[in-house]
């Protein structure tokens, strides 16, 4: 790992946590805690405002640590190179920062907290292994975004800066970021409060199709037996079966009637 392309790490300011680890590990350095920074740092959302402040301060008091080092001094000039840069970038990004604060300030963006309780189209709550994205748009204001991870079925998002009215658009995906399903829908609050809730479940849809096989059956439908499209057979050619006797399929083609879910949310509301 000796040959690490510096001109790849500089070209991202603050660098990517994993670029800067990257590099260490090619010079044998021994990290600061500068990659935990780094990586906190990119994870701040748009209004994270003074969170992002402080840490810019944290990563410059670590860069600076990391220029008096003996064993940086030792990585050479390029090292040194991307050092400097991070160091002269630090004034500019405050800035930035400081301005994004003032804007959120000017547009009456409150803080807070939301909770979005979503279920599949069989009445299950999401797991643990979904993220959502959630998006809030509100005129006259900056959009506001973040990806978290379902706990059971809920998207907690904490201190998220909202306009009192405006709209919020989900979508749902895998750790691939392969679609479950997406919706929208309108809020309002009134200041004061600190909670604001929705509630969605997945559209689901019920066709009928003639197959001898259960494959077959759900190829015809456009059904993809994958993460976000499952599905429940509600009868064979009107008579109700278990899973053991149709998966061997028929000799001649039935009727299949299929539920399942579609990438869309309904009931999507605040509740």
């Amino acid at each position: 790992m000796s040959d690490f392309n510096f001109n790849y790490i500089i070209k991202t300011i603050p660098p990517q946590s994993d670029d800067w680890e990257d590099m260490l590990k090619s010079k044998k350095i021994k990290d600061n805690g500068l990659v935990k920074a780094l990586d906190a740092y990119w994870k701040c959302r748009e209004d994270e405002y003074d969170k992002a402040i402080g840490l810019l301060a944290t990563i410059q008091k670590l860069v600076a640590d990391f220029k008096k080092s003996k064993e940086f001094a030792a990585a050479g000039a390029e090292a040194a190179k991307v050092i400097d840069k991070l160091i002269a970038k630090m004034p500019e990004l405050r800035k930035d920062w400081e301005r994004r604060k003032q804007e959120f300030v000017r547009t009456a963006m409150l803080p807070m907290n939301v909770q979005i309780i979503v279920t599949d189209w069989s009445g299950k709550p999401v797991g643990s292994d979904f993220y959502g994205y959630a998006e809030f748009k509100s005129p006259g204001a900056k959009d506001v975004n973040t990806t978290e991870p379902f706990g059971n079925g809920i998207l907690q998002i904490e201190k998220m800066h909202l306009r009192p009215s405006g709209s919020l658009y989900l979508w749902v995906r895998d750790a691939m970021a392969n679609s479950y399903m997406e919706g929208d829908c309108d809020y309002d609050f009134r200041p004061g409060k600190d909670i604001i809730k929705f509630k969605a479940v997945q559209f689901s849809k019920n066709g009928k199709v003639r197959a001898k096989t259960i494959e077959e059956a759900t190829e015809k439908m456009g059904i993809k037996a994958t993460v976000g499209v499952e599905f429940k057979v509600l009868s064979i050619s009107g008579e109700v079966s278990k899973e053991s006797e149709y998966k061997k399929g028929f000799e001649q083609e039935v009727e299949w009637e299929l539920e399942y879910g579609f990438k869309t949310l309904k009931d999507f509301k605040q509740l």
